[in-house]
């Protein structure tokens, strides 16, 4: 079995920016993004609805996490959905991944709002409110303490709002 790790945090608090760095700083693994998974699950033609293509995206994360390929990091979003109402948990599906480690990527609302505005031409994110955005993180948060604590996974979280330091997460990933 490889050494996984789930990665997760709301869109636009910089996990891909944290994982860029990390594999420029040398750090060796295997990177998949989640949301590409469901995307080509989805685009498949074979899904009947979108519920469907994340299982089955799920499902192949879990393939790749069972072989013995070394470190592999999954980068997601754990909880999904525009509004606050309507917010679904990945929490079961989480549960069945075999990693042993868990990061949580954070950053103050106020940032994640400007770096979605900044990208906002680059990528399709939800412009939420300040208030949305907390509750967003909050949420997500409570799903990957309570994945760990039902897995007995290690988890840390870290706050990307400019002064993190790379080493400190590269260790937590490596220990």
């Amino acid at each position: 079995m490889s050494d996984g790790v789930i990665f997760s945090g709301i869109s636009g608090v910089g996990k891909d920016y944290v994982l860029d760095r990390l594999k420029e700083d040398g750090c060796d693994f295997l990177r998949l993004n989640m949301g590409k998974l469901i995307l080509d699950e989805m685009g498949s033609g074979a899904m009947q609805n979108s519920e469907d293509g994340i299982d089955a995206a799920f499902e192949k994360a879990r393939r790749i996490l069972m072989r013995d390929i070394g470190r592999v990091i999954l980068n997601l979003y754990n909880v999904y959905g525009e509004n606050l109402a309507s917010l679904h948990s990945n929490q079961d599906r989480l549960i069945t991944l075999p990693a042993r480690k868990s990061v949580v990527i954070e950053a103050e609302p106020e940032i994640i709002v400007a770096r979605r505005e900044k990208d906002k031409g680059l990528r399709n994110r939800a412009q939420n409110s300040v208030d949305e955005v907390a509750k967003m993180q909050e949420i997500s948060t409570e799903v990957a303490k309570a994945v760990a604590k039902k897995k007995d996974a290690n988890i840390k979280i870290f706050r990307n709002d400019g002064k993190l330091d790379m080493g400190d997460v590269e260790d937590f990933i490596e220990d």
